[in-house]
Parts: structure tokens; C-alpha cells; sequence
């Protein structure tokens, strides 16, 4: 699954960019990552320029969450594709998870009318809360062990 990515590095980017979006902000993912003002210029240059719709969006970040999940895993079973302090690596891409969910809210304000496109943002919310909550549970069990 990590073979999208060229590193975790590229998991933490992704995650950090999505965490940053602000409301009535747009991104573009084709060659870089950027985030642009919601305007008809924006809708012009993204739709006819860069070719970017929401389903492009859409997939960066089920790509970018399901890649950050996957690393999750890999990290709690001690299996890191990398070599790296996991017990950190793993504080801080939860961290970056859950601030992803801010700017993942930021764009259902932004797009609140497409309601496919909201849906579909608030099933990955949903699928990170899921995880992070999972993560809770297992660290609170493992403490009444202590």
C-alpha cells in the first residue's frame, strides 16, 4: 500500500498540507501542492487549466489518510517500512491525523452543497476517528495492565 508514497516523509507532507486547509480554500495536486482561493477565477484556472476536480481531490486524500493508516499499522505491529524511532514516528503521525480531520472539516464548509463530495469527506472523518479511538482504547487497556 506504501508504494504511492516515495517515504513516510511524503505521508507527514500530505497530512500537514491537508491539516492547513482553510475554509473557502481549494488544492491543487496535479504537480505540486498548493492551496488557492475559492473564487471563478480559481473554479476557471482549476477546471480548465490544471484539470482538477473534486474527484482528484477526493482521492489525494483517501490516498494520503489510507497511506497514514496503513503506516499506523506497520508502526504499532513493529514493522515500519523504515528505519526510525517508531514509538515518536508514531506520536506524531497520530498528531497529524487528527489535525488532518480540521482541514478535512474546512473543506466540507467549502463545499457544502456537493453533498457527494461531503459524504464522502465525512466517511474518511469517520474512518480516522475510528482509528485514533482504537488507538486510545488500546493504550488505556494496556495502562490498567501496569
Amino acid at each position: 500500500m506504501m508504494n504511492a508514497f516515495n517515504t513516510s516523509q511524503e505521508v507527514f507532507t500530505r497530512l500537514k498540507f491537508i491539516g492547513k486547509i482553510q475554509v473557502n480554500e481549494k488544492i491543487n495536486t496535479r504537480n505540486y501542492l498548493s492551496i488557492l482561493e475559492q473564487g471563478w477565477v480559481t473554479s476557471i484556472l482549476r477546471r480548465f487549466y490544471s484539470f482538477e476536480t473534486r474527484s482528484d481531490t477526493i482521492a489525494f486524500i483517501s490516498d494520503t489518510i489510507n497511506n497514514s493508516l496503513y503506516l499506523i499499522e506497520k508502526l504499532r505491529d513493529g514493522r515500519s517500512p523504515e528505519s526510525f524511532n517508531d514509538e515518536i514516528v508514531l506520536e506524531n503521525l497520530i498528531i497529524d491525523l487528527k489535525q488532518s480531520t480540521v482541514g478535512l472539516r474546512n473543506l466540507i464548509k467549502t463545499y457544502f452543497t456537493d453533498l457527494a463530495f461531503v459524504c464522502r469527506i465525512e466517511t474518511i472523518i469517520q474512518n480516522i476517528e475510528l482509528c485514533l479511538r482504537k488507538i486510545d482504547d488500546e493504550k488505556k487497556d494496556m495502562e490498567s495492565l501496569e
